[in-house]
């Protein structure tokens, strides 16, 4: 097989693909697929959880001093 025939040797340095972990594509993906399976329900959560989290986090870089602000207001 050619380096460049396959599309994730493509996007990883040469050498990179059959070396990483010590294991290949192919078992990369199956336990990739298996994680899916196990934690697939729980995925929409996490997704919905990190946004607001990043929300919250940039509402918060944006703010001059929040805790001063919540002192002032009570």
């Amino acid at each position: 097989m050619r380096h460049g025939s396959n599309f994730f040797a493509a996007c990883l340095p040469r050498g990179m693909v059959s070396n990483m972990f010590g294991i290949g594509i192919t078992e990369l993906l199956i336990v990739l697929g298996i994680l899916l399976l196990l934690f697939g329900s729980r995925l929409p959560s996490l997704a919905r959880s990190m946004g607001k989290s990043i929300t919250e986090f940039k509402r918060g870089m944006h703010d001059e001093d929040p805790v001063q602000d919540q002192v002032e207001h009570k």
